[in-house]
């Protein structure tokens, strides 16, 4: 199964990361206090400036990161480690800085580096497309060296905080700095046609992004890597085409409010924006050109189609 990455707005997507952040700090990590509703959350995340991206795996919210832009009242970051210090020596406007703060994976998932690393490369991308030009965390010694691969590099020695035990590393990302992957994961991002949004789906090579039967209700938008798309006839399953970036699949069961008509599986690390039944009609429904290309990809993926079967 994918891992489907956005940015949680509804309150039941808020609630179940909170409910998350308490399993993971209070009840299995034991550094933050038990809340008697099961529930972890502060004054940051009710900033307007903030965001919180979550990963979820098999309709499991398996992960979540806090992203606040630096401001004038405080940051996540400061109860662990005053960045102020660094951010007057460049100089650095704070507006400019993201503080990454509440990273977890549920326990459950901790085997799973995709789900950390799919965090980091939409946050990446988050920070790039809003003008950050400076990310920033204090975070634990487990994560450092993914955080290096990244581009972060660690600018204080690693202490110990007196009050709650916790290891603490202080970390600092110059976005001019990012690894090549992450580059070029920002530059894939920028070459679709339709509106930008901020939610992904990340699928490894043999995942079924799609299955026949079932009802529909997102499209999706390859914005990197490739996928097979496969139906089954009389003589059995047949690969009927090929997918690759640029190209918009699933969107049949929106139009026609219809059951998937094919399997669509995954035949490289496939990166996909997600676009879901109110994105679709507003953002693409409703502009001539996108709808003008919409129609062109069908009629092409037909052609393609029809010739397979024949």
């Amino acid at each position: 199964m994918g891992v489907f990455i956005r940015i949680a707005k509804t309150p039941k997507e808020l609630d179940e990361l909170f409910q998350l952040r308490h399993r993971v700090f209070a009840e299995q990590d034991m550094l933050a206090p038990l809340s008697s509703d099961g529930r972890l959350a502060n004054r940051f995340d009710a900033f307007p400036s903030t965001v919180n991206l979550m990963a979820e795996q098999n309709g499991v919210v398996a992960g979540g990161l806090r992203l606040t832009r630096g401001n004038q009242v405080g940051d996540p970051a400061q109860v662990y480690y005053d960045f102020g210090g660094y951010i007057d020596k460049q100089p650095l406007d704070s507006s400019n800085a993201l503080f990454c703060s509440m990273l977890c994976v549920d326990p459950a998932f901790r085997g799973q580096q995709r789900l950390i690393q799919n965090l980091l490369l939409m946050t990446s991308y988050y920070a790039y497309h809003n003008g950050v030009t400076h990310l920033m965390a204090p975070v634990r010694p487990t994560v450092v060296r993914m955080l290096k691969q990244v581009g972060f590099r660690q600018i204080a020695e690693t202490f110990t905080q007196a009050d709650t035990g916790l290891v603490v590393c202080p970390m600092v990302l110059a976005l001019q700095d990012l690894s090549e992957t992450h580059l070029r994961f920002i530059q894939n991002q920028k070459i679709h046609q339709y509106t930008e949004n901020f939610e992904r789906a990340f699928f490894e090579p043999g995942e079924t992004v799609i299955h026949s039967g079932d009802s529909g209700r997102e499209a999706y938008y390859i914005v990197d890597g490739d996928a097979e798309v496969f139906v089954t006839t009389a003589e059995g399953r047949r690969k009927v085409n090929e997918l690759g970036p640029g190209d918009l699949f699933g969107e049949l069961a929106l139009l026609t409010e219809t059951v998937r008509s094919a399997d669509v599986v995954a035949s490289s690390p496939l990166d996909t924006m997600v676009l879901n039944q109110n994105w679709f009609e507003s953002q693409i429904m409703n502009n001539l050109d996108h709808v003008s290309a919409l129609l062109r990809l069908m009629g092409g993926r037909l052609k393609t189609t029809l010739c397979q079967l024949n």
